[in-house]
């Protein structure tokens, strides 16, 4: 049932929910390769039709999704935004996007390269994102400013190139939980400096 904050929180957004309401849900509690037990709520209710391996197979499908939002929430810090007009946050937002779609683009790129060198290594190779994401930050600006465009998507290809690193499968780590602040706009911290 809605607790009194949720309730007054979605009064403010429009919708009226008495008290009374339930809602229903799933819990299906998955054992993880790693010992760790997860537990996951869904709203798939037929247990003949959703196993808990189907389940947890669409978990994993959506893995990359969950790390993608990871990735703009925090190296990106796509929430981090210049003006607190609706206009400042949507340019913020879609220039954050324009980078890291133009960053996927260069990397992929550099495929042919990785795979020439990580034939003569002990394990497969990839760019390193955060170097990557730093790289661009000083070059796309001229993007706009020059006519010599593709001189500088090759300056930022051969830069990623230099910057890579291995990928190590089934590496483990145990989980650090950290206090999370839930309220409050993200702070960035003095020692702290960001890629893009």
């Amino acid at each position: 049932m809605p607790s009194h904050k949720a309730i007054n929180q979605l009064k403010k957004n429009g919708y009226i929910v008495p008290a009374q309401t339930e809602i229903l849900v799933r819990l299906v509690k998955l054992k993880l390769s790693s010992g760790e037990t997860e537990i996951l709520i869904t709203n798939l209710y037929d247990h003949n039709s959703f196993t808990i391996q189907d389940l947890k197979q669409v978990y994993y499908m959506r893995w990359k999704t969950e790390t993608s939002f990871g990735t703009q929430k925090n190296q990106l810090q796509m929430e981090v935004f210049s003006g607190h007009t609706v206009v400042s946050i949507l340019q913020d937002y879609y220039a954050c996007v324009f980078v890291a779609n133009l960053q996927a683009i260069i990397e992929k790129q550099c495929t042919q390269h990785l795979s020439q060198i990580s034939r003569k290594r002990k394990y497969t190779y990839k760019i390193n994102k955060n170097v990557s994401w730093s790289c661009m930050k000083n070059n796309v600006v001229n993007l706009f400013l020059t006519d010599k465009i593709e001189a500088i998507l090759l300056k930022l290809q051969k830069l990623f190139e230099l910057n890579i690193e291995p990928v190590r499968l089934n590496r483990t780590f145990p989980r650090i939980r950290k206090i999370r602040k839930v309220l409050g706009k993200y702070k960035t911290e003095t020692n702290y400096k960001r890629a893009v």
